[in-house]
């Protein structure tokens, strides 16, 4: 089987270029990961947005070939040729995908009334439509959580201990160990990637996107990251948070980022639903990363 590739993060070509020779990571129903040396390589449809380590294929052939290479254990990549083989059964040619660096590069600093806006926005979005969070079980826990995001309310859950000590990490007033509060979220929740590294990736992407990721909280994160990462989540959710950590994000999390400075509604209504229909509680988990990073801003 032998395909074109539609789009391709341009992260992924050095990484291919220094191993060559990878191997099957992991296999799912509509995409699939590779391993190149210690870096993921994920292949899906371009469909379902293009991953800071990604290279996409049409939607209409994206399950076929998952199915095709199921059975396969290698992967070799050709720089000279563009091309990536996956055992004997698919050639990926990637010369003719677009390329995308997907760092997160905004034109202006987010207006402050504006970005409060789109957060109530956002928030009365999650509330008129039920939403359902990795790491809150009830509808009482949501509520809360809305309107201590929002109004700065205290509530009775004990999850909001927790959101205030990270607050607290990410303004750099924190007076215990980062690992505490790392090893709360890293790893914490439901999903192949879990609730709490998605609320982590768009904490880190909210706080990209005002110009208030500290050199601080990078460096603490990464070395927690590098110690311990691997033996609390998953090697997905490892890999996206590796890549926060140096500004670049899945496309869907740029778009709702760009929607959240720019000043048309209906941009930021649509980036929203987009956001929220990725994975089971990823998008909404991400969300609410991202709230929390708009209220630790204002």
């Amino acid at each position: 089987m032998e395909i074109n590739a539609k789009a391709a993060s341009t992260h992924v070509f050095p990484v291919m270029d220094q191993f060559q020779n990878g191997e099957v990571h992991s296999v799912f129903n509509n995409s699939f990961n590779l391993m190149f040396g210690e870096r993921l390589i994920h292949i899906g449809a371009i469909e379902q947005g293009l991953s800071p380590f990604g290279i996409a294929v049409h939607g209409s052939i994206a399950a076929e070939l998952t199915a095709c290479i199921r059975q396969e254990k290698t992967a070799v990549w050709s720089a000279e040729r563009g091309e990536l083989a996956i055992g004997k059964s698919a050639v990926i040619h990637t010369d003719q995908a677009k390329k995308h660096d997907l760092a997160l590069s905004l034109d202006s600093v987010p207006d402050f009334n504006r970005l409060n806006k789109y957060a109530k926005r956002c928030a009365h979005h999650l509330q008129l439509n039920g939403f359902k969070a990795g790491l809150l079980d009830t509808l009482q826990e949501q509520a809360v959580l809305l309107d201590y995001l929002l109004e700065e309310k205290s509530g009775s859950i004990s999850f909001l201990n927790q959101l205030k000590s990270l607050e607290e990490l990410a303004q750099g007033r924190l007076h215990i160990a980062p690992e505490t509060v790392y090893d709360y979220w890293v790893g914490r929740g439901p999903g192949l990637t879990p609730s709490g590294d998605d609320m982590l990736t768009g904490l880190l992407a909210s706080l990209e996107m005002q110009g208030l990721l500290s050199l601080e909280l990078r460096a603490s994160l990464k070395k927690y990251l590098d110690h311990q990462g691997l033996k609390r989540t998953t090697a997905v959710a490892y890999e996206y948070l590796l890549y926060a950590l140096r500004g670049f994000f899945h496309g869907s999390i740029q778009e709702l980022c760009m929607a959240f400075v720019s000043m048309d509604e209906a941009r930021f209504d649509q980036a929203l639903i987009e956001m929220e229909r990725v994975g089971h509680t990823s998008g909404i988990d991400t969300i609410l990363g991202m709230l929390i990073g708009i209220k630790v801003g204002r």
